[in-house]
């Protein structure tokens, strides 16, 4: 507060506050009260944009570990259908011009565990493409999240994200 001191002709001093007015004082908290929820607009948009890269993050260390666990792979017979299955998951691996050969469905913990559909984090969604003779097959794996949300029925609408992945897979 500022004090404003003024000597009077009759010699006696008269001290003045010097004060913003009402309506300064309305604007100011107007563009303060602006500036702050514009502000925590901007926080909630990158919080969203956080969560979702930590989903993407942690559903592609979910893909690799199904890519390692398909690599893993002992014995590639690409003449029987179904074929062999993956030590971790359990992975068959099936030819896509079979009749079975829909997608494989996992659900998984972000630690990539396997557990049951209400427990999960994630959905894991694995298909065999099409395979040349004497070839490794190609593979369409679809991560989303969260896992325990959606059924079959209206899989992936109801899904946060999803991160996908389609390679062929050569055996080291």
């Amino acid at each position: 507060m500022k004090y404003l001191v003024k000597k009077q002709p009759s010699g006696r001093k008269k001290i003045q506050v010097a004060a913003f007015s009402l309506v300064e004082v309305t604007i100011a908290l107007g563009i303060c009260a602006f500036a702050f929820l514009t502000m925590m607009g901007v926080l909630a948009v990158g919080m969203n944009a956080n969560r979702d890269t930590v989903g993407q993050t942690k559903a592609a260390a979910v893909a690799r570990s199904v890519v390692a666990d398909l690599l893993e792979m002992d014995d590639w017979d690409v003449t029987s259908n179904p074929g062999p299955e993956s030590r971790r998951y359990r992975i068959i691996q099936v030819l896509s011009s079979s009749a079975s050969a829909g997608p494989q469905t996992i659900y998984v913990t972000e630690d990539g565990e396997e557990v049951p559909q209400n427990d999960s984090d994630y959905r894991i969604d694995i298909t065999f493409g099409a395979q040349l003779t004497n070839q490794p097959p190609s593979v369409h794996i679809a991560v989303s999240w969260p896992g325990a949300a959606p059924s079959s029925t209206n899989w992936p609408e109801n899904t946060f994200g999803t991160y996908e992945v389609r390679t062929t897979l050569r055996p080291l």
